[in-house]
């Protein structure tokens, strides 16, 4: 009994650490969903961001720091924003084949 005490425990661990890493990629989808609506915002209002002394949020903060320390023409920075929202849309569509194609399983089991 022993021998399959071990077997079941080793078996639920597994389990247990591999949906904890299945779950890595939905939480990696949302931060990048919301550096996505990060430069969305910049993109549509960049003035109003600039102007603004405090921002709530250290990655908005970040990003608009980042463009005015660069302080590119209006259509650099349309260039530089929309690459970067490429980028990260690209990510996103690696991320999901990855969750669906290349997650962590045990005997079928997600």
């Amino acid at each position: 009994y022993f021998d399959v005490f071990v077997i079941l425990s080793m078996m639920i661990q597994v389990l247990s650490i591999g949906a904890e890493t299945n779950s890595y990629f939905g939480k990696h989808k949302g931060l990048l969903l919301k550096l996505k609506r990060h430069f969305l915002e910049i993109s549509s209002n960049y003035d109003y961001f600039v102007s603004l002394n405090r921002i709530d949020s250290e990655s908005l903060r970040t990003i608009r720091d980042c463009f005015v320390e660069l302080n590119l023409s209006e259509e650099a920075r349309e260039k530089h924003i929309g690459r970067c929202i490429q980028m990260i849309d690209y990510n996103i569509e690696v991320l999901d084949y990855d969750s669906e194609h290349n997650c962590l399983k045990l005997l079928g089991i997600k």
